[in-house]
């Protein structure tokens, strides 16, 4: 049994700290190689997210309050797409790696590399979009609600600064 499957079926009988340790090392698993550089749970109600402006690494914090809810639904909501970030931020990192390669003499590769973009904003666009829509749908409590809203920020400031560094680097998506 896994740590998913463990904060799915255990939770009822787990400490908070149990429950933090499970979902740590279930996300940890889960990114082998492309692990957040800082794993943190705080205070706050919202999941954060950060990635640095050259894609070489990324940060996340938990709210603690996931960790003493009656069920962990949210918990597994917020790792899921702690995960799913995850996998996003390795392919944007790739893909930025393979652009700062190019030196854009060749317009030919110029498109070459856009070429390669609209896919990866296409995946957190979706992303996005599929927790808005996980939101309508879930019934949650208030607190919770507030997290699953701030992960939405935090995925639309993600496109944004994408979309910012691929003006940066003359490609237009």
């Amino acid at each position: 049994m896994d740590e998913r499957e463990q904060l799915e079926t255990q939770w009822g009988s787990l400490s908070v700290a149990q429950r933090q340790n499970l979902f740590r090392a279930w996300v940890l698993a889960e990114t082998i190689g492309f692990q957040p550089a800082s794993f943190a749970f705080g205070g706050g109600s919202e999941v954060e997210y950060a990635i640095a402006p050259d894609a070489s690494s990324w940060q996340v914090a938990v709210p603690a309050s996931l960790f003493s809810q009656a069920t962990p639904a949210a918990a597994l909501g917020a790792g899921e797409t702690i995960i799913e970030i995850g996998h996003l931020f390795a392919e944007l990192r790739e893909t930025i790696d393979e652009l700062s390669e190019f030196e854009f003499e060749d317009e030919s590769l110029e498109g070459q590399a856009a070429a390669i973009l609209p896919g990866i904003i296409d995946a957190l666009e979706q992303e996005r979009q599929d927790l808005e829509n996980a939101l309508g749908d879930a019934g949650l409590d208030p607190e919770t609600l507030e997290a699953l809203e701030n992960d939405l920020e935090a995925i639309e400031e993600a496109l944004e600064e994408l979309l910012e560094e691929l003006e940066e680097l003359g490609i237009s998506v």
